[in-house]
């Protein structure tokens, strides 16, 4: 178990080499309600994430979460 008075938890802006573990993340979290839903079309969702990670970066409103110096 992790001793909370010493876990530095950091948040820092995302940069373009953060693309691929952001879409691994989406599709950890995000592939089985959307399939539940829509129905997954992985050419689509591609598209749809590329298009918003590059709306979001450009604004500077996406961020990273770090553990003990890891994101």
């Amino acid at each position: 178990m992790r001793d909370a008075s010493t876990t530095r938890i950091s948040l820092r802006l995302a940069n373009p080499a953060d693309r691929e573990t952001a879409w691994t993340l989406h599709l950890l979290t995000m592939r089985d309600p959307v399939q539940a839903t829509w129905g997954w079309d992985a050419d689509d969702q591609r598209r749809r994430f590329d298009a918003a990670f590059d709306r979001d970066l450009g604004a500077a409103t996406l961020r990273m979460i770090g553990l003990d110096g890891h994101d």
